[in-house]
């Protein structure tokens, strides 16, 4: 797996073969102008401060993000992926990647709410919720990252325990720029809610995050291992800090798109009611003259 997570591969064969293969899709909408960011406040999200339109995007690098969401959304977060498949995400990701924004920390498309479509280790998402008894206690587990202005970062899985009763855990964070493309997430504290008992814990975990590449509708994030950064979650889980590379796939969240395109239409009514307002009544025809 290390030698995957490693990998920077640009072979032609198996970016053919990613795009040749048919596949379930996730649809992703392209961000329009006047989108609203999601702001995080004591773990409420809401969709409050506007955001600048997205620069027109290559039409190799959409083509390249439209393989890498069709082969991702075939993986379930990564759990599905064959080590050909792995490969597969890796070349995309290392073609896609020259073609990035840069300075993604500086971009305000960093912010917002997103999903996990791909995870070179799916344990890393979701954490004891993925092993044990994790996955029957808690199905359905939907995992999404959010990034507020101008450092907040809240990592959320979302269940059914037990199938019927609405659950979650979160992560609360900081990040920390370290150059134009990398930051320090640092997680102190977080949540575990079954929908019946609630738990609180507090963290130290330390995380240097690569940005690999960030459009209005895809991010691709690396965790990069260092030795000198604590990071409590891997050592508890595996007695060891994390010593491999992971590589996440996020999609820009499908809930954050629709309350974006509701807010922009209820925008559009006033402007609708004023136009037929201002157009003219039809005139009326003149009664005919008798004789």
């Amino acid at each position: 797996m290390a030698s995957l997570l490693g990998s920077t591969s640009t072979s032609r064969v198996g970016v053919s073969r990613a795009f040749g293969r048919s596949r379930p899709r996730t649809v992703v909408a392209r961000a329009p102008a006047g989108r609203k960011v999601l702001l995080v406040r004591a773990g409420l999200f809401d969709f409050l401060a506007p955001k600048p339109a997205a620069p027109a995007a290559d039409p190799r690098a959409q083509e390249l993000s439209e393989a890498l969401i069709d082969i991702c959304s075939g993986t379930a977060t990564g759990s599905k992926a064959s080590p050909t498949t792995k490969q597969e995400i890796e070349e995309l990701v290392a073609e896609l990647s020259q073609y990035s924004v840069k300075n993604p920390l500086k971009s305000p498309l960093l912010w917002g709410a997103y999903d996990v479509l791909y995870c070179s280790k799916p344990t890393a998402v979701g954490g004891p919720l993925k092993s044990g008894a994790g996955p029957v206690l808690a199905p359905g587990q939907q995992a999404r990252q959010i990034l507020q202005a101008p450092d907040s970062l809240v990592n959320e899985v979302t269940f059914k325990t037990l199938g019927f009763i609405p659950g979650y855990s979160r992560q609360y964070g900081t990040i920390k720029p370290l150059s134009g493309d990398t930051f320090l997430l640092s997680i102190r504290e977080g949540e575990l809610n079954f929908g019946v008992t609630k738990q609180t814990k507090q963290f130290d975990i330390n995380r240097k995050i690569q940005i690999v590449y960030l459009d209005d509708s895809l991010r691709i994030a690396r965790f990069l291992p260092s030795e000198d950064l604590t990071d409590q979650e891997a050592e508890e889980a595996q007695g060891a800090p994390q010593t491999e590379e992971i590589l996440f796939v996020f999609a820009r969240s499908g809930e954050e798109a629709a309350a974006e395109e509701e807010a922009e239409e209820e925008e559009a009514k006033p402007a609708a009611k004023g136009k037929r307002a201002a157009a003219p009544a039809a005139a009326k025809k003149p009664a005919p003259k008798r004789g």
